[in-house]
């Protein structure tokens, strides 16, 4: 068992290290079946508790036995710590046993040689070390003890102990550790002086920049995570770069910059350019990398990422190594996107996807997508990303996203057509391992009982199916107990298909036991914001069951805490205390801050007209007025408009009856393929006369699309755009209920609100642009939407927004430019 990681002081000369991190020093990270190495280090656990329960219980057997050794290293005193899996004790003989789990069968177990386990015959000596400078025995031996993870089987091989060729042995390996520890120490001070090079890189700050900007770097140093809202234009890509930046240098750790948007990762690269050019430093001195998706990063295009199918892969350490490709790519950049990884790859025959995992520790700055720093299976920058200190700073951007991308993290469903599938591609395809092809089926035969089993019980007691699903308890224990089988299959199935060269990117049968592992450990948590359902033949996925995470926000707070420091902005995080909660701040003493707006807040033009009602029951009579305000609202002053509705439904009612030529109209279609989207947009853009687009808010025309100056001049929105009241929505209703009756805002009005100021949002992006903003529906006028509408929209409150002749106000606004 190994201690936390090694702890070097320089100015006591003193080193704290493990036997295990001892005898395996660092290196490249190893390459093998792939995305197992949390499963195979928990299946690992229990064939190491399955060997001490049956060896244990008397006193000639000792596990777990903790043991140190100081020693004296050029000058430095080093403490050596750790624990022995087990010693075995016979009168003044002491026996080490080093257990080592292992992806072989017996046959392959066989046929393995000593060398094969070097490191863990390495840790065995050095803990028989300990014990014999200790004078625990007379004798001490020690011997490493190979557990299949496969079948379960076991063979034991001698560690070849003898004291002085041991010491000496790790007396050079604690000097390697010392020389690491320099290395790392000269690396945090040169870190260190180069924060003290990061400027803010542009000739004028913007109103607001710098002061948030200082907000977050007092946050940061304060140990506080951020979170902090600004309207577009404000320029909160460099307001919490340059400090993230700075603070990850001073602590020798990376930053992370997680967003969605591809846009939005062009901004930052560019933002860490601008900041290396204005710091005067040389190409790889500091350095960016920005990540893609592994489909995007494979040359064959077929992600048969296995050494036998892809030349990419095959022999990849030693090939990358002998070119020293990560070097190469790193000497002349300051910022390397995925396009120069392909091609440099590709010209070296080397994956490029490894190519930039590795450069992911070499760098100052990630930038990717959310999975990078919150998906549990793939996260790299909220833990340790490298040899340095600590994790990352991470950055999100658009964080408003973040809730419901990690909902989905956690919400794993098993459908029964899956398991049935799977079943039947056994049959049409049998696997050479029978007996794994038989426990596969026999998982498939369990998992369809339960699923029917929970079916039955919940018609049984005729609780009401909405979309087909219905909240439903399931039996902890035995969901816990196949998602253990599914673990131990998982891991089987990996090894087998490894072992033949067999990769399926999309395997089904792989998906199926992640998702029943996953279901069967968040069952086992109990935990009030996981909620379980039964789904019958009419839910959208079909017969199964499931887990709802109707709140991330313990999981997303777990991620916070581990990161270096945190800093979540958008331009739509109002309210803030409820981001603050829902995104896991809550209980963190966060700051929270609001900027306001940098531009004239007498170019933009804001009304809220009650004279109207869009909700569901009611619209239909408005449908009218509505058609009408909209009319008359862009023939106030000629432009390009936007009117954005919260459905396709209603879009279609309200079109025949605007006033506005048909030719002036551009219409956004259900399911628009995103060439049709681009087209659109640009017909829009480049119309020489007035336009009208016709939306749907919440849509790819209401996020992420930047229409400056005259590009875009009035936004309007009919109706709150509240989520649709399905499964989902009504639990999550309930779950905020439950809490502090907040269920209708938390679960409706927020995100829906949330939706209208990003549609608003499009309007005004510099400080040259002037426009309007018209919200139809007299729930806008009140609360709680109406709490809801930004600060720098108004003066005092948000009802002098208010008003039922909207048309003369803006007419006015309009007349004050002229």
């Amino acid at each position: 068992m190994m201690v936390p990681a090694m702890q070097v002081d320089l100015e006591r000369k003193l080193i704290t290290i493990g036997v295990g991190e001892l005898a395996t020093p660092p290196q490249q990270r190893v390459r093998g079946i792939g995305g197992f190495g949390a499963l195979r280090a928990e299946l690992g656990r229990r064939a190491h508790e399955t060997y001490r329960d049956e060896h244990d219980g008397g006193a000639e057997r000792s596990s777990e036995l903790s043991v140190a050794l100081t020693r004296q290293i050029d000058g430095y005193e080093a403490r050596v710590r750790g624990r022995i899996d087990g010693v075995a004790w016979a009168e003044d003989c002491a026996v080490v046993e080093e257990l080592k789990s292992v992806m072989l069968n017996a046959n392959e177990l066989a046929a393995s040689k000593a060398d094969d386990f070097a490191e863990a015959r390495r840790q065995a000596r050095f803990y028989a070390l300990c014990l014999d400078e200790a004078g625990r025995a007379t004798e001490v031996a020690a011997q490493v003890v190979l557990l299949s993870l496969v079948d379960g089987t076991r063979r034991t091989i001698s560690a070849d102990y003898d004291r002085s060729r041991t010491a000496a042995e790790l007396d050079e390996q604690l000097r390697l550790a010392l020389e690491r520890a320099h290395l790392a120490e000269r690396r945090a001070t040169h870190r260190r002086e180069l924060a003290e090079q990061l400027q803010f890189p542009f000739p004028e700050p913007r109103p607001h920049q710098l002061e948030l900007s200082d907000i977050i770097a007092t946050a940061l140093a304060a140990g506080q995570p951020v979170l902090a809202t600004a309207p577009t234009g404000i320029g909160k890509t460099i307001s919490a770069l340059l400090p993230a930046l700075r603070y990850g240098l001073e602590n020798d750790s990376p930053v992370l910059f997680a967003t969605a948007k591809g846009t939005q990762q062009r901004l930052a690269a560019s933002t860490f350019e601008a900041l290396v050019r204005k710091a005067g430093c040389e190409p790889g001195i500091l350095t960016a990398v920005t990540l893609r998706a592994k489909e995007r990063m494979c040359p064959e295009g077929t992600l048969q990422c296995h050494p036998e199918r892809c030349p990419f892969f095959a022999d990849y350490d030693r090939r990358e190594v002998e070119a020293a490709a990560v070097d190469q790519l790193l000497a002349p950049a300051v910022h390397i996107d995925g396009d120069r990884i392909y091609q440099f790859g590709e010209a070296l025959m080397l994956c490029p996807y490894e190519l930039s995992m590795q450069l992911v520790g070499r760098v100052e700055l990630v930038i990717g997508d959310y999975n990078y720093a919150f998906h549990p299976a793939v996260s790299l920058g909220t833990g340790p990303v490298d040899d340095r200190a600590g994790g990352a700073v991470v950055v999100v951007d658009e964080a408003h996203n973040l809730f419901d991308r990690a909902r989905d993290y956690f919400s794993p469903f098993v459908a029964d057509r899956s398991v049935a599938a799977v079943v039947g591609g056994l049959h049409r395809t049998p696997l050479s391992d029978r007996r794994l092809e038989q426990d596969l089926i026999g998982l498939c035969d369990s998992v369809r009982e339960a699923i029917t089993d929970v079916l039955r019980a919940a018609d049984d007691g005729e609780r009401g199916f909405v979309e087909g699903r219905t909240p439903h308890a399931l039996c902890g224990a035995d969901w816990i107990q196949l998602a253990s089988r599914s673990s131990e299959l998982q891991l089987r199935y990996g090894h087998h298909n490894w072992r033949r060269a067999y990769i399926e990117p999309a395997d089904p049968v792989m998906k199926l036991l992640e998702d029943a592992g996953t279901l069967g450990a968040l069952v086992g948590s109990e935990e009030p914001e996981l909620v379980t359902y039964v789904a019958n033949q009419d839910a959208p996925g079909g017969r199964g069951v499931g887990v709802l995470c109707v709140d991330p926000a313990r999981r997303l707070a777990r991620c916070h805490e581990r990161a270096v420091g945190t800093v979540a902005m958008s331009a739509t995080l109002t309210p803030l205390s409820y981001y603050a909660e829902v995104l896991g701040f809550g209980a963190l003493d966060p700051v929270l801050t609001s900027a306001p707006s940098p531009f004239p807040s007498e170019h933009r033009r804001a009304v809220v007209v009650p004279t109207v009602s869009t909700t569901f029951r009611e619209r239909d009579g408005y449908t009218g007025q509505i058609a009408a305000l909209i009319s008359e609202a862009v023939a106030v002053q000629a432009g390009r408009y936007v009117a954005y509705f919260s459905s396709f439904a209603y879009l279609a009612k309200v079109r025949p009856l605007l006033s506005v030529p048909a030719d002036q109209v551009l219409v956004q279609m259900p399911s628009m393929p995103l060439p049709s989207r681009d087209l659109l947009l640009e017909r829009f853009r480049q119309s020489s006369g007035p336009m009208l687009l016709l939306a749907v808010t919440g849509g790819v025309f209401s996020e992420g699309v930047d229409l400056p100056g005259d590009e875009l001049i009035g936004a309007i929105v009919v109706g709150p755009s509240l989520p649709a009241v399905g499964f989902e929505r009504q639990l999550m209703k309930r779950h905020y209920d439950e809490h502090d009756e907040s269920g209708f805002r938390y679960a409706m009005v927020y995100p829906g609100m949330q939706r209208v100021i990003q549609a608003a949002g499009r309007v005004i992006r510099s400080p040259d642009d002037r426009g309007i903003v018209m919200l139809l529906g007299r729930r806008f006028a009140q609360s709680p939407y109406v709490d809801c509408l930004p600060e720098d929209w108004f003066r005092f409150a948000p009802t002098e927004l208010v008003t039922e002749d909207p048309i003369t106000e803006l007419s006015a606004f309009w007349r004050s430019f002229d």
